[in-house]
């Protein structure tokens, strides 16, 4: 166990107390560095040394590693539950696993983070799921900053909606498998079908056997290439002759 405190000597406001339950040494190290000075960490690497700290009023969260050593980290958080019900529990885990999540949610977690994602979103699930919003500058701006980044994709979402619609061009979004993604509605007018329905279906069935084996030679070749956004849409625009034009 080790105990992570306030760097401050002058502050006298009380520390936000994490209960961290985490067997691997560097996910300790890497979230103490992480973590504003307004947060003291108590770390348990397994659940036997963590119980001990359930009688600590002082707690005001803890994060729970999926992978214990000495129990299922599901089973201990019912447990977790039963002595201290209203403190938030946010599970941590290295793998992405839906159904993991769902049972975490289920058995009382307030949250289920990816080690991968933790950087990004744990300051947020702090705040939402400790109701702390003055005492930590980092946030004081968070919700602002937030509100700011909805606002810009909201706007830059309702832009790029206004110009699939308004194009005279027929455009598809095509995965790399070669399903319709999106549509607009001249793209349906080219192929004369309904925009709506090219949706989920494969281009070599809304297209001439030349054009569809094109296109799929297209998207074999980005993935082959291992371009950057192969893992995302790939946008083909439709010519009047129906010929596509590939877009990144």
């Amino acid at each position: 166990m080790r105990h992570k405190q306030s760097s401050h000597p002058l502050n006298t406001k009380s520390p936000i107390v994490v209960l961290l339950i985490e067997d691997n040494e560097d996910d300790y190290v890497l979230l103490d560095e992480f973590l504003p000075d307004e947060f003291e960490i108590v770390w348990c690497t397994n659940a036997n040394s963590a119980r001990k700290h359930f009688v600590d009023p002082n707690l005001d969260l803890i994060l729970l590693d999926h992978g214990l050593p000495d129990t299922n980290a599901l089973v201990f958080l019912e447990e977790i539950k039963r002595h201290c019900p209203h403190l938030p529990v946010v599970v941590l885990t290295g793998n992405e696993d839906p159904a993991l999540a769902v049972s975490a949610i289920k058995q009382g977690a307030a949250n289920y983070l990816l080690k991968e994602e933790i950087f990004e979103h744990l300051l947020p699930v702090i705040q939402t799921v400790t109701g702390q919003t003055q005492q930590i500058p980092e946030f004081a701006n968070l919700s602002e900053q937030i509100q700011s980044k909805t606002r810009f994709e909201e706007s830059a979402e309702n832009v790029y909606q206004t110009l699939l619609e308004t194009m005279n061009e027929g455009c598809l979004l095509v995965t790399t498998n070669g399903v319709i993604a999106l549509a607009n509605e001249a793209a349906g007018h080219i192929t004369d079908t309904p925009y709506d329905q090219l949706l989920g279906t494969n281009v070599s069935v809304r297209f001439d056997a030349e054009t569809a084996v094109y296109i799929q030679s297209l998207l074999s070749e980005l993935q082959s290439a291992q371009h950057p956004q192969t893992n995302k849409f790939e946008g083909i625009v439709v010519g009047e002759n129906k010929h596509p034009i590939p877009v990144l």
